[in-house]
């Protein structure tokens, strides 16, 4: 990556410095035939932005045929990882099925826990590199479903906190980055649950065009809400975790124009707030 850095860097000033040369020759050329000082400047100006725009087309060219390649060496690459981890399930199934040993499931099972959280990294990275090239695809879905997909992730997480758990989604097709809007839910679940009150509550509720996801827990101190969604923000220092969870879910929510607010009292609760105007179909 720092040869093709450092290779950018040599064409853009290549190209700047024969822009600057061409116009310093032009004005001597025409300082003999248009002593007009604004003539000749109209003149360079034009014959310079068309040297400029002859010259770039080769370079954003170069710089296209790159991407090319590292699409293709992408593509390559998680090819080749999905095959072993897609062999590792298949045999596992396998061995669960024909195992005799008293200790075997228990083993079986850690290597089961293991290999889904080598699919689970192997997606994160697939998706970072495709954001990374501008090529996260779009689909419709519908959102109920994806809430509920979302919401099973946390069963054990709410059953071992107490929550009561109040869903209101009439359906609703959403147009957008799917695996990204599950992402942000996981996000925005996870912390209803982490800072809920043990038998707290967590509503979820979609009244066109916002999703509103609703905890009863501790809620955000009002000066924090101006740094919330930075990275390495924790309401609480001593919770488990990396404060990365907003900022994903700020980041997404900017790429697909979904406006999030946030509505707090300290002691009282939280409620997310989720324009979706702008991915509804």
């Amino acid at each position: 990556m720092n040869s093709k850095l450092h290779s950018f860097y040599l064409n853009a000033f290549i190209l700047i410095v024969s822009t600057l040369v061409l116009a310093l020759i032009l004005d001597n050329l025409l300082l003999g035939y248009l002593p007009s000082l604004w003539l000749r400047i109209t003149l360079i100006t034009l014959i310079m932005s068309l040297f400029f725009l002859l010259l770039s087309h080769f370079l954003i060219e170069h710089f296209q045929h790159s991407q090319e390649r590292l699409k293709q060496l992408l593509d390559e690459t998680l090819h080749e990882l999905n095959t072993p981890i897609a062999t590792i399930k298949a045999n596992l199934t396998l061995l669960k099925k024909n195992t005799t040993h008293p200790k075997t499931p228990q083993r079986l099972q850690r290597l089961t826990l293991a290999s889904d959280r080598l699919s689970a990294l192997y997606e994160s990275v697939e998706r970072s590199i495709r954001e990374e090239i501008d090529e996260t695809p779009k689909e419709h879905f519908d959102l109920a479903e994806i809430v509920k997909e979302s919401m099973a992730l946390f069963q054990e997480k709410i059953e071992k906190k107490g929550v009561t758990l109040r869903l209101d989604l009439p359906p609703q097709t959403i147009y957008a980055d799917k695996e990204g809007f599950r992402k942000t839910l996981a996000n925005l679940i996870d912390n209803a649950i982490k800072y809920n009150t043990q038998g707290g509550t967590l509503a979820i509720t979609f009244c066109a065009p916002t999703l509103l996801i609703r905890d009863s827990g501790q809620g955000i101190e009002t000066k924090n809400l101006f740094i919330i969604f930075e990275k390495a923000y924790q309401e609480n220092p001593a919770t488990k975790g990396f404060g990365l969870g907003l900022s994903i879910v700020k980041n997404y929510c900017d790429k697909e124009k979904i406006t999030i607010k946030i509505d707090t009292h300290k002691g009282e609760g939280t409620t997310i707030m989720l324009d979706l105007s702008q991915v509804m179909k």
